[in-house]
């Protein structure tokens, strides 16, 4: 990949992206897939992930989609190439097709973030609860453990079933004649009233007694829909047993208890003594949390450089974005949400600015420290930001970003949040007598 770098005034830098002709077959072909998942096309071995592309859209459509990808999984590539940290997200156009054993170029402009300094790096002043754990967490912890090993055992006092109840069954279901292999068992536990099954299956279960059989009709929906979309609904016919009308019965924490069911200990006050020590390491890591988020606030109130309005802008760009993304993820509009909300658009916009304004200062600020400690970030600390962002799945993460091209993205995340840790490890801590942490 060849990149002509130039500024194209206001804090803009403009990128020309070459891309070498030997690459553009696979990078076409991987851009096709993207467009076929999203076109909602299945894919099919016999056919080019290409060709199916431009079968379901149109040749013209299917080439202005597919040049549009490969420029997106380019971008993040080239930044990291001329190791350029952004704000936002970069916009990108090209005035050719993307052809196989042709070289494809592509303009990118993007906002590269800029540097600021501090007015000072003294160590800052917080204050932070206490890392201890509550009275009554140890006792509630135990109790939760003795929860996830409570047992199912029939209750006597319970004559007939009732909306709520947990029942055992057992059923055999046939529909137009033939047996539903998927409908039928011998021994069931069922929720009523759960949605699981039709509403006149559940009523159908209410009111029988342990023991009691009878015979239900209900509909149910199959895997066709009808000329409006809907599923076409199917009968079914069940034979039903209630076998059983159930309660959850939980241990009582014993020694005896202990020692059979939790591996290491084999009294009530050793499980105990290992859950407090549980609880106290988490009430630490939290508490550490909170020290670097509360560090990282008070240095954000030591900034006082004026941010570009192309830097604005950019981040409102694509909070903006995400924002859209967001209420499409949950099917809601933005007149739904205002609603739900009781704000307007120019409030919504208002908290939207206030929100970037606050995350464009923590980044500033951190990385004006981190330059001021002249820190740099090694392997070690890639793996202490994977696993901050990924918990247990640390290696996923860095080969995610390093697949997609962030590496750049990351090595900076990174640098901030060593910076951040620097940080709180420095500063004056005041811890105020509240109930604490954990």
């Amino acid at each position: 990949m060849e990149i002509a770098t130039r500024e194209a005034g206001e804090g803009v830098l403009r990128m020309t992206v070459t891309i070498a002709a030997d690459e553009m077959a696979e990078r076409i072909r991987k851009a096709a897939i993207v467009v076929a998942f999203r076109s909602e096309i299945a894919p099919d071995p016999a056919i080019a992930p290409q060709e199916a592309v431009e079968r379901k859209l149109g040749c013209d459509e299917a080439q202005a989609r597919i040049a549009e990808q490969v420029m997106k999984d380019a971008v993040p590539f080239a930044l990291t190439q001329e190791r350029i940290d952004i704000v936002g997200s970069p916009t990108f156009v090209s005035a050719h097709q993307a052809s196989a054993g042709k070289p494809f170029e592509f303009i990118m402009e993007c906002v590269p973030v800029p540097r600021f300094e501090l007015p000072s790096y003294a160590p800052v002043s917080i204050t932070v609860p206490p890392a201890r754990v509550a009275g009554d967490a140890v006792a509630e912890r135990i109790a939760a453990i003795a929860e996830q090993h409570a047992t199912w055992e029939a209750d006597s006092e319970k004559r007939a079933v009732r909306a709520g109840d947990v029942v055992e069954l057992s059923m055999e279901t046939e529909k137009n004649g033939e047996r539903v292999a998927g409908l039928c068992r011998k021994s069931n536990r069922y929720t009523v009233g759960s949605f699981a099954m039709p509403d006149a299956f559940d009523e159908a279960v209410e009111g029988m007694e342990a023991g009691q059989s009878r015979e239900v009709v209900y509909e149910g929906p199959s895997f066709e829909t009808d000329g409006a979309g809907n599923p076409i609904m199917e009968e079914y016919r069940s034979r039903i047993t209630v076998k059983r009308i159930l309660k959850k019965a939980v241990p009582a924490v014993s020694d005896s208890w202990v020692a059979a069911t939790v591996p290491g200990c084999a009294t009530v006050a050793e499980l105990e003594a290992r859950v407090r020590g549980s609880l106290e390491e988490e009430a630490r890591s939290q508490q550490a949390k909170q020290v670097e988020f509360l560090s990282a606030s008070e240095l954000a109130k030591r900034f006082d450089a004026r941010i570009p309005d192309t830097v604005y802008e950019a981040a409102m760009d694509e909070a903006k974005r995400e924002f859209a993304a967001k209420l499409a993820e949950e099917d809601t509009t933005l007149e739904d949400f205002l609603a739900q909300g009781n704000v307007d658009e120019q409030q919504l916009t208002v908290s939207l600015m206030m929100q970037v304004r606050e995350q464009l200062v923590h980044q500033f600020s951190l990385n004006a420290l981190a330059e001021h400690y002249g820190l740099s970030v090694d392997d070690s600390d890639m793996e202490a930001f994977f696993e901050s962002i990924a918990p247990g799945r640390a290696m996923q993460a860095r080969l995610d970003f390093e697949r997609s091209g962030r590496l750049f993205a990351a090595q900076r995340a990174a640098l901030r949040l060593k910076a951040n840790r620097r940080l709180a490890a420095e500063a004056i801590i005041d811890e105020f007598d509240g109930e604490g942490i954990g």
